[in-house]
């Protein structure tokens, strides 16, 4: 036993030899020094001289007009590099001396976990996949061309309506999702100004995931269990929702599966090339949603853990193999680096409205609104009075989870970290929102769980002797499935329409009720968002004695209130009390239009 513990140990030494003889450590080390240096370089362009003769011009020639950093924000964003540069070269240096002692005491050999044969394709299964996708569709498509919501307005006039540069540079409290609003900004180029154009690489990243899910869990857990969860992927109020959205939620969640797929592939069969393919999809995923990051740190976490029980195992090869954590090790710190390269632009205001808006309060209640919102979609995610469906869909990810264990239990602890760690590590952060939405990458995990759990109970009720319980509990087997699809259909067709804030149908009614010598105006914390709709010249007044003015001007004008904060500025709410004893109202969803004639 010693013996083959000292021959372990000994070839993985050899593997990666004296430290200055290995390239990674070596690399991380240089870039280690490169952070320092680059703290170094940010504390001199802070002097003054520097600052006002170089730096601020820089900035007013590369941000638009009302986007330009002042001189002390510029200056306080390069001490915060500096600070961060310094810290990273730390983080650098005991990354790469964590990696230099894991593998020197990791076996060379690959993973002896058993990788089960993927069973060829049936005509049956190939039928089933045909009308999940044909279903799919259908459920997405009807929602296309409905009006835009709040999120997908702001993202159109500010991130979309705008150049490339633009679109990839700026950012407002986290609403731009920058690849989406770069391929919404071909899309529109190509197509024209519409809903279905701003939402069509949502519908085909969303129907993409389908496929991926069904590849990977089929491969993992074989054709049952894929085609079960791919179905319900494919019916899940959330996925249809976040799929037909001109966001970048849907992009999030087929990369993150993506770079899953491959982190196992790498733990089964490693290679430099899917390595390569691994570090860009989870770029990709941050590039859509900055919060896809909690996947790459969980799944960073997640191989410590195979390398902590690889080493105290002392068998060769049983968890975690050398190549395999020299690439995913390797890939981490690349992941980082890309990321931080492509948001680079977008920092200083994130950093800017991270102090501006701190900390609210720790909010207990949060996982439980995630698992509402995963269970029954947007629609009642922050209720949690239909707690019904939640019982019965977190119920069977348990049994699922229990039978994917007794499958293989390193699948099972990976989906009981990914479930894990990315909770702990938002609700930690305590970020000034707490939107259940930027953990929408969880459903497929999720979803995986709950259709492992129906089909356990399923074989469960098949293995009983006698016909009559077997028939009984086969028949609630059914029943459970047919109820949460009945759920979560009744949810789509019901419960989306009322989804909408009515921005179009508020524009068309102002238009087509107001003569053309009428004025029109918007007034609000949401008010600007109706230029996306109207075609006329929308005023919006900033004061009371804008107000005055404008009316003054019009014999007759038209007015739209939306609201989107708790409490309006006091002029908001003198406009409104004004036109609420003056003029016609009319509410239309979220806004009210008012119609006032002299």
């Amino acid at each position: 036993m010693k013996a083959r513990k000292a021959d372990s140990v000994e070839t993985s030494a050899e593997v990666v030899g004296a430290w200055r003889h290995d390239p990674a450590f070596v690399t991380i080390i240089v870039l280690a020094g490169i952070a320092w240096f680059s703290a170094l370089g940010l504390i001199i362009v802070k002097w003054p001289f520097v600052l006002h003769k170089f730096v601020i011009p820089l900035a007013v020639s590369l941000y638009r007009p009302g986007h330009v950093p002042s001189a002390e924000g510029v200056e306080e964003f390069l001490g915060m590099l500096a600070y961060e540069a310094v810290m990273v070269g730390g983080l650098a240096l005991g990354y790469a001396c964590l990696w230099h002692y894991l593998l020197r005491r990791l076996p060379a050999g690959a993973p002896s976990m058993h990788v089960p044969s993927t069973p060829s394709l049936s005509t049956l299964e190939i039928c089933c996949l045909a009308a999940i996708g044909v279903l799919a569709v259908i459920l997405r498509l009807q929602r296309m061309t409905l009006g835009l919501r709040l999120d997908e307005v702001v993202t159109a006039i500010r991130f979309v309506d705008q150049s490339l540069w633009t679109t990839l540079s700026t950012d407002d409290l986290f609403n731009n999702h920058l690849a989406h609003s770069f391929l919404a900004n071909l899309t529109q180029q190509l197509f024209g100004r519409s809903e279905w154009a701003l939402r069509l690489p949502s519908l085909l990243l969303g129907l993409t995931s389908l496929y991926v899910l069904w590849a990977f869990t089929r491969r993992l857990a074989g054709p049952a269990l894929a085609v079960l969860a791919t179905a319900g992927l494919a019916v899940s109020p959330a996925h249809i929702f976040f799929s037909t959205q001109s966001r970048g939620y849907a992009g999030m969640l087929l990369f993150s599966l993506v770079s899953t797929s491959l982190y196992w592939q790498i733990l089964h069969r490693p290679s430099w090339g899917k390595g390569l393919l691994f570090t860009l999809a989870n770029v990709l995923a941050i590039f859509f949603q900055l919060y896809a990051a909690l996947v790459v740190l969980t799944q960073l976490l997640f191989l410590l853990y195979l390398a902590v029980r690889e080493m105290a195992t002392g068998r060769s090869g049983r968890f975690l193999s050398v190549d395999s954590c020299r690439i995913l090790y390797l890939a981490f710190p690349a992941i980082v680096g890309m990321s931080f390269a492509r948001y680079a632009l977008v920092v200083p205001h994130y950093v800017a409205q991270l102090h501006q808006l701190g900390h609210p309060a720790f909010d207990l209640s949060f996982p439980l609104r995630v698992l509402v919102l995963l269970s029954w979609g947007p629609a009642r995610s922050e209720s949690l009075e239909d707690w019904e469906l939640v019982v019965v869909t977190g119920g069977l990810c348990i049994v699922g989870w229990i039978a994917l264990r007794q499958r293989c239990a390193r699948v099972a602890d990976y989906w009981a970290f990914m479930g894990i760690f990315p909770l702990l590590i938002y609700m930690s952060t305590r970020p000034y929102y707490w939107p259940t939405r930027f953990l929408f990458f969880l459903l497929p995990f999720y979803l995986t769980l709950v259709a492992g759990g129906l089909l356990a109970a399923w074989q469960a009720a098949s293995t009983q002797t006698k016909r009559v319980s077997r028939t009984v509990l086969q028949a609630c087997c059914l029943l459970t499935g047919v109820a949460i699809l009945g759920a979560w259909l009744v949810s789509v067709w019901v419960d989306f329409p009322h989804l909408s804030h009515g921005f179009r149908e508020a524009a068309r009614a102002m238009e087509e009720e107001t003569v053309p010598e009428a004025g029109l105006c918007a007034f609000g914390s949401g008010g600007w968002t109706l230029q996306y709709y109207v075609k006329r010249d929308l005023f919006i007044p900033h004061n009371r004695e804008d107000f005055d003015q404008f009316v003054s001007r019009y014999s007759s004008i038209t007015c739209a209130f939306m609201s989107v904060v708790e409490v309006e500025p006091a002029y908001v709410r003198d406009i409104r009390s004004f036109l609420a004893q003056h003029a016609a109202s009319r509410p239309i969803q979220d806004i009210v239009v008012y119609t006032y004639r002299k």
